[in-house]
C-alpha cells in the first residue's frame, strides 16, 4: 500500500512538471512569434521609429566615397584584417520622444541573411562613415534623420563560394530580438 501511495506522488508530480513546461512553451512561444514588418512599415520602440530605405552591397575600395576620412578607412583594414564587403543599410530614425530613447538604441540591430550570415553593426567603421554614427545623435524630438547603417561581411566568416555571391543573399534586417520584429529588406 505504501508504495502504491509513492508511485501515485510520483505520478502526480511527474504531471505537474509536465502541464508547467506546457504552459511555460504555450506563453513563449506567443512572446517569440516573429512579426515581418513591409519595407514601408515603420518599426515604432520606446522613443523613436525606424524605417528601411535601401541597402548595398560594397567591396571594401567601393567604401572610400562614404568615409570621411581614407586613412582611417585604410587604417581600419589593417588593424582588424578586415578583407571583405560591407552592406550598407539605409534607414529613416524619426525621434518621437527623445527622452525615452536608450543611449545605445541601435544595438539590437542584426542584419541576417539567408545562408545563416549575420552581423550586428559595425561600431567601429560607422564612426568614420558619412551619416552613419547613431551615437553622435544630438535629436529633436518630432524629427527624422537619414543613416547608414553598415555591416561587414569578413571572408573569414564564410565559405569562398558563398561570399563571391554576397549580393544575392536574402537580407532580413532585424530591428527587435524580444519580440522578433524584421523587414526583409530586398
Amino acid at each position: 500500500m505504501k508504495k502504491r501511495g509513492i508511485y501515485i506522488l510520483a505520478g502526480c508530480i511527474i504531471f505537474m512538471f509536465i502541464c508547467v513546461i506546457s504552459i511555460v512553451n504555450i506563453k513563449y512561444s506567443k512572446i517569440m512569434r516573429a512579426t515581418q514588418l513591409s519595407s514601408d512599415e515603420w518599426y515604432e520602440a520606446e522613443g523613436y521609429a525606424v524605417k528601411f530605405n535601401r541597402y548595398e552591397v560594397l567591396d571594401m575600395e567601393q567604401l572610400n566615397d562614404y568615409v570621411t576620412d581614407p586613412e582611417q578607412l585604410e587604417e581600419y583594414k589593417k588593424t582588424l584584417q578586415i578583407d571583405g564587403k560591407v552592406v550598407l543599410v539605409y534607414i529613416t530614425l524619426r525621434i518621437t520622444e527623445r527622452e525615452l530613447m536608450n543611449k545605445e538604441w541601435w544595438t539590437d540591430f542584426i542584419l541576417y541573411a539567408d545562408n545563416a550570415w549575420d552581423n550586428q553593426i559595425d561600431s567601429y567603421l560607422s564612426a568614420f562613415i558619412k551619416d552613419a554614427n547613431p551615437a553622435k545623435g544630438n535629436y529633436e524630438d518630432g524629427k527624422e534623420y537619414d543613416m547608414i547603417f553598415p555591416f561587414n561581411i569578413a571572408k573569414v566568416q564564410i565559405p569562398e563560394y558563398e561570399y563571391d555571391n554576397a549580393d544575392n543573399w536574402n537580407y532580413f534586417m532585424i530591428w527587435s530580438q524580444n519580440p522578433i520584429v524584421y523587414t526583409q529588406i530586398n
